[in-house]
């Protein structure tokens, strides 16, 4: 969550200065000190508000497995791993989850199907597939 508590401190930019500023010509650290600790406060908030949505999305997806019959284990293992890895190549989930390539692909277009993952290359070959939804919620 560093970008965050960067985020709060851009938003406040002028109240942190003037927070390091009351500290060094009034020696008024309580100021500082409680600029400080709001800040910690609303990127704890954040925080918290991020682990929801993660938690929201992975019971909707996890909700959509089912839907992979036989291969709703691997569909299992393979959301487990694009929680760690929201980019991922067909060769990646091969090695990872110890499938074929065919059987990676496979599983790679039915997450697209479901609407889990995005192809975003564009190619035949090499494609990149990304777990778009999951990526967003640490962006905002």
């Amino acid at each position: 969550m560093v970008g965050r508590s960067g985020e709060f401190l851009e938003k406040n930019r002028p109240n942190y200065y003037d927070a390091l500023m009351a500290v060094r010509t009034r020696g008024d650290l309580l100021h500082w000190v409680r600029f400080f600790l709001n800040a910690l406060n609303a990127t704890a908030r954040d925080a918290v508000e991020t682990f929801r949505a993660v938690v929201d999305l992975k019971a909707e997806l996890d909700a959509k497995l089912p839907a992979l019959g036989r291969r709703a284990h691997n569909g299992t293992r393979l959301l487990h791993l694009l929680y760690s890895r929201p980019g991922i190549r067909s060769q990646d989930v091969a090695r990872e989850l110890k499938v074929s390539p065919m059987t990676a692909q496979t599983l790679l277009g039915e997450f697209e199907r479901l609407g889990i993952l995005r192809e975003v290359t564009g190619f035949q070959r090499n494609r990149i597939y990304f777990f778009e939804r999951y990526f967003d919620l640490f962006k905002r």
